[in-house]
């Protein structure tokens, strides 16, 4: 966005909303499409930042996505350690539930 807002000389404020916006979407894969096309007709960009912005979406789209999907397990992972301890996945019952359950 700082390139589109440089070029086109546009406020900072769609800065501030795209990335609001970014983070009502991050869950999405490729989710971010539909929201800079709302940024483009909410803010009065051209309709020529559609193609940039869209070309910067596929670069940075799937790094995105894959942290987010990363992030989502570690912190699970972490929030269990903490409240089942060091060595939550070694304890015998979590075995036997889960071969109770098949």
């Amino acid at each position: 966005m700082f390139i589109v807002t440089g070029i086109f000389g546009v406020d900072t404020s769609a800065l501030v909303i795209a990335v609001a916006g970014s983070v009502a979407v991050s869950s999405v894969p490729g989710g971010g499409a539909a929201m800079e096309t709302m940024v483009i007709s909410a803010f009065g960009f051209p309709s020529v930042a559609l193609p940039v912005l869209l070309m910067m979406t596929q670069l940075f789209d799937t790094g995105c996505t894959l942290i987010n999907s990363c992030g989502g397990t570690a912190a699970s992972m972490l929030v269990t350690r903490v409240l089942y301890g060091k060595d939550w996945y070694k304890k015998k019952g979590t075995d036997e539930q889960a071969q109770a359950k098949s």
